[in-house]
């Protein structure tokens, strides 16, 4: 787990980035790479501040003051500095361990690969793809609900399912899930009962959103 505060390699890491890209942009070279670092950077900041980590209001006080130094934060916080530094190093530790210890060398050395797999994961993380009632409309849910027994599925067969959930919205009606095949709306009921906690576990279940945003990009045309 990283030794470092989380926090103070956050903000030194967002000031490289962003020096880097001025002397890039002033330069005239290829910006694309430090584009894609920080944009990692930016789902990394919201799923800081999203605070789904450690939903409490301590550690929502804390995230909106994270970039300031620790006295200053302490100030506005109303409380001293020693306190601040203390929660610092205590949801430090829980960040570290929902994101991995090298999180801030992938972001600044890491390969375009390891980064867009690192952007789907923070994308993931940030999704409410747990709860697909709030993204798939009640007919196209319940138009499985008939089917009783959940059967499961090879995820990688399951891709006419994936990206009928990527392009799915409030204007499917249960039509669209009728006229699949017994099979494929087999398939259907068994990734939203993986979406929904019903069956398969955490891992199952990243998988699965990682292939319905994979599926978003390509049908809007963009690698992450």
């Amino acid at each position: 787990m990283g030794s470092s505060n989380f926090f103070t390699e956050l903000s030194a890491l967002k000031m490289r980035l962003s020096s880097a890209y001025r002397q890039s942009v002033n330069a005239g070279d290829d910006v694309t790479h430090i584009e894609l670092q920080r944009y990692i950077l930016g789902l990394l900041l919201a799923f800081v501040k999203e605070c789904k980590w450690c939903d409490t209001i301590k550690a929502k006080l804390l995230v909106n003051t994270a970039l300031l130094p620790p006295q200053e934060a302490a100030e506005i916080m109303g409380m001293n500095g020693s306190t601040v530094r203390s929660r610092r190093s205590q949801y430090s530790k829980k960040l570290y361990g929902v994101l991995g210890s090298d999180i801030f060398n992938i972001i600044e050395y890491g390969t375009e690969e390891q980064l867009k797999a690192l952007g789907y994961r923070l994308r993931y993380l940030n999704s409410d793809y747990s709860e697909p009632c709030k993204y798939l409309s009640e007919s196209f849910v319940s138009a499985t609900d008939n089917i009783n027994d959940i059967q499961a599925f090879d995820v990688t067969d399951c891709k006419k399912a994936v990206f009928l959930i990527a392009v799915a919205d409030t204007s499917f009606h249960s039509s669209v899930v009728k006229e699949l095949s017994d099979t494929d709306r087999a398939r259907l009921r068994y990734l939203i009962s993986i979406l929904s906690g019903e069956a398969g576990d955490d891992v199952l279940r990243e998988r699965v959103v990682t292939g319905i945003l994979k599926a978003e990009d390509m049908l809007r045309g963009r690698l992450i």
